[in-house]
């Protein structure tokens, strides 16, 4: 088989999950600021996974002017505190907001019946330029935190009783991500390819 056809094959091959429609990714931050929680320490790791379908269609607020979709899988976890999180939760788009600014926002909360408390996880990401987004669909890839500015990302922890009034709180921050598994393999095969052609000739 041509070495041209076998490129090509490769580069369909892998092309086609970047274009799937349901978008699933994990990050991994670290805890900042600590107020009043028990066991937790600045510098804890902080790790959360989502996933959504693209093809959903969202709910526009109009009180606070972003769009929101589900989130069928929501799961938060600090290594140093054991939480429980629904497994589902919200994901907020809001193009040109409050300034303007981009804004993105992953939240979802569970209740503590024995306590009585309810522990409220998000993580938001703004960009002051409004550069990031175009309109208020669906990112159809995990956000890239560098396109943020000035990498304005925070995870906010929060327990509450039913009153609303906090009982401990935690911050945390996710650092600048690198590109995709997806996207490196892809640059590397298309750079190999271009190597095999140059050889042919």
């Amino acid at each position: 088989m041509p070495r041209v056809l076998i490129f090509f094959l490769l580069l369909v091959a892998l092309t086609l999950p970047l274009h799937a429609t349901v978008v699933t990714a994990s990050f991994t931050g670290y805890v900042t600021t600590v107020n009043g929680t028990p066991g937790v320490s600045v510098g804890d790791a902080i790790h959360f996974t989502y996933s959504y379908d693209t093809t959903q269609s969202g709910y526009y607020d109009t009180t606070f002017g972003y769009t929101m979709y589900s989130l069928p899988t929501f799961d938060l976890s600090v290594d140093a505190l054991s939480l429980t999180t629904y497994p589902y939760g919200q994901l907020r788009v809001c193009n040109d907001c409050w300034g303007p600014v981009d804004y993105l926002e992953f939240l979802t909360a569970a209740g503590n019946p024995p306590t009585g408390q309810w522990i409220q996880y998000l993580w938001f990401l703004r960009d002051y330029s409004a550069t990031v987004f175009s309109n208020e669909n669906l990112p159809e890839s995990a956000p890239n935190i560098a396109d943020y500015t000035p990498h304005d990302n925070q995870i906010v922890i929060q327990s509450f009783d039913p009153s609303g009034g906090v009982i401990w709180e935690i911050y945390g921050t996710v650092p600048v991500t690198t590109p995709e598994p997806a996207s490196l393999t892809l640059m590397v095969v298309g750079l190999l390819g271009l190597v095999s052609l140059k050889q042919r000739r």
